[in-house]
């Protein structure tokens, strides 16, 4: 997957990563995962990889745990030992414009990892964009294919100008 690299940024944590959901370190074998430069969090080659790491989780979630809410999804992601799950539910909600108990379809997962990549990095530019990236990266995946109907992206590409520019 080609994306840009923000390992030598100023931007938050996540995107520093290129790990814009924040995932933990674990012995998953990920595509584009490198060498941890982190203490806690996985480290992607580029942001591409790590959007697709977190999409892998959340539809492994959905289709394999049958996590089909917001809130059953979002419980599992950021549970209540170390995160304010319920308010994290009420962003990811809010958001999406999706009830928290409605049963997802495939398509949901793309706004709700949307929608998880703009809590993690904060209310900013650089979040939206990476957020932005996601239909793009989720096309490409055979999980998702033709149900995310990636178009032109204007705000991604614009996005991505601010990001490289070091905002």
């Amino acid at each position: 997957m080609i994306g840009p690299d923000f390992r030598s940024t100023d931007n938050t944590r996540g995107i520093r990563n290129n790990n814009p959901f924040n995932l933990v370190q674990t012995s998953i074998n990920w595509r584009g995962k490198v060498p941890a430069q982190d203490p806690r969090f996985e480290t992607f080659a580029n942001i591409a990889f790590g959007i697709r790491a977190g999409l892998l989780d959340l539809y492994n979630d959905w289709s394999r745990k049958g996590l089909k809410s917001i809130s059953a999804l979002i419980t599992e992601f950021a549970p209540p030992f170390e995160n304010d799950t319920a308010g994290y539910i009420r962003f990811v909600e809010r958001s999406t414009g999706i009830p928290k108990n409605a049963p997802l379809q495939l398509p949901d997962l793309i706004k709700v990892a949307k929608a998880i990549i703009i809590l993690e990095n904060g209310q900013n530019a650089a979040a939206r964009s990476v957020a932005a990236m996601v239909p793009n990266v989720a096309a490409q995946m055979d999980q998702f294919g033709a149900s995310a109907a990636p178009g032109p992206n204007l705000a991604l590409l614009g996005g991505l100008a601010l990001i490289l520019s070091g905002l």
